[in-house]
């Protein structure tokens, strides 16, 4: 699920996203254990396109991200943090 506000924030243009999701692994057989796998993950993210910083039509994209899957085979728990760097079109 995304959302972007209407008016910029900080003079960018902003998206806001998060997800959740579960994930049976049924068919699975594990060496940890009897019971088969199950994750759940969630995730966070949000995007801003510096559209001030234009050069012949492309400006910075920053992305912020963080996600976490926790499983009850706690070799399978990760937690991921991100930030990446990009351009985008802006014409």
């Amino acid at each position: 699920m995304t959302y972007a506000p209407a008016k910029p924030i900080f003079g960018a243009t902003a998206e806001f996203g998060v997800s959740l999701s579960q994930r049976d692994y049924a068919q699975v057989v594990s060496i940890f254990g009897l019971d088969s796998r199950k994750d759940t993950q969630a995730g966070v993210s949000a995007q801003f396109l510096l559209e001030k910083i234009n050069l012949y039509g492309f400006a910075p994209l920053v992305t912020l991200s963080a996600a976490s899957t926790e499983s009850n085979i706690n070799r399978y728990d990760i937690q991921q943090t991100g930030v990446s760097l990009g351009i985008a079109s802006v014409f």
